[in-house]
């Protein structure tokens, strides 16, 4: 049996759905949407989905496309058809050169929000060349060689008036974990539907109300909550989602908050749980938040001490 199971990029989340018997649909969204397996990678285990099951053995029920009914394309087994075709054409496009230019930067991943220095090349293989260069001045420094970074090379079309090119985005290892196509190469003359990458399919969770989780992706900084909702599989496949809107406290500022459950940000699959003795001196109060919304701390507590700029004190008691 083909390993599926290693596309779901948590190891906390994996652990947890080891026995769930997922769809070959479903397995197909999730395989499309890991951030920790290479394109190439994705791209065999979708093949193999689409050589071993017929449209009516997918299963396609419970899925759903992220932005509304885009099932234009017919059965989802085309829909993963086609996306191994797009990304086989998005990896081929690489060494097109006539016409376009290729922009790369190396960010470091903690920085992932404040922009990159993108330097701009006339073949893909020297934009490659140039990310290579920087990461090994990464791995030659002893101060920096820990610190994770992520790459992206772009191709950009000179004279297009609308629409970009095809992105390549690489991990800490190098590894390109993500492909974004050329749309209007792809979906010339018809109409644009939903890839396997933009479904959604409900996938359930070892986190409870209250729980600790840290959350990481290759290209965004590394982030932590308290997971804050009562997590349940919807009636209706249209009403399935696959991010958390996250309770924080933010220590330069003072200041309680919560993430706004963007797909890109708070997107389950990239959480895990986190340890008390990996949580970060800035992230402390989070322990507080997790009292409260597990029972053990009165709200009003939480309240009193912060009004009086207590916080610090309040966490020798938890």
């Amino acid at each position: 049996m083909y390993d599926f199971l290693k596309f779901i990029d948590s190891p906390d989340i994996r652990e947890y759905n080891k026995e769930t018997q997922f769809t070959p649909a479903e397995w197909a969204v999730l395989v499309a949407k890991s951030m920790k397996k290479s394109v190439e990678e994705k791209i065999e285990a979708l093949q193999y989905l689409v050589d071993h099951y017929s449209a009516d053995e997918f299963k396609e029920e419970t899925i759903w496309p992220m932005y509304g009914d885009e099932r234009d394309c017919g059965s989802f087994r085309e829909v993963v058809i086609e996306t191994v075709h797009a990304w086989e054409e998005a990896l081929a496009a690489r060494f097109e050169t006539e016409g376009v230019v290729f922009d790369a930067y190396l960010c470091e991943q903690e920085y992932s929000r404040q922009g990159a220095d993108c330097r701009y090349f006339s073949s893909y293989e020297k934009a490659w060349e140039y990310l290579l260069s920087k990461k090994q001045e990464y791995l030659d420094d002893d101060g920096l060689k820990d610190v994770k970074t992520f790459a992206q090379i772009s191709r950009i079309n000179l004279d297009r008036v609308k629409g970009d090119g095809e992105n390549y985005l690489f991990d800490n290892e190098m590894c390109m974990v993500c492909v974004d196509i050329d749309c209007n190469r792809l979906f010339s003359g018809r109409e644009a539907f939903a890839l396997a990458d933009d479904y959604l399919v409900h996938v359930p969770l070892p986190f409870k109300k209250g729980d600790i989780v840290k959350v990481d992706f290759p290209q965004t900084e590394v982030h932590y909550g308290v997971f804050s909702c009562d997590w349940k599989k919807p009636e209706k496949p249209e009403n399935i989602y696959m991010w958390v809107s996250l309770e924080m406290y933010i220590e330069e500022e003072k200041d309680f908050d919560y993430t706004d459950g963007d797909p890109h940000w708070d997107d389950v699959l990239g959480f895990s749980f986190c340890p008390d003795e990996e949580l970060p001196k800035n992230e402390q109060v989070l322990k507080l938040i997790r009292a409260v919304r597990k029972g053990e701390m009165d709200f009003y507590t939480l309240l009193h001490k912060f009004g009086r700029n207590e916080l610090e004190d309040l966490l020798k008691w938890v």
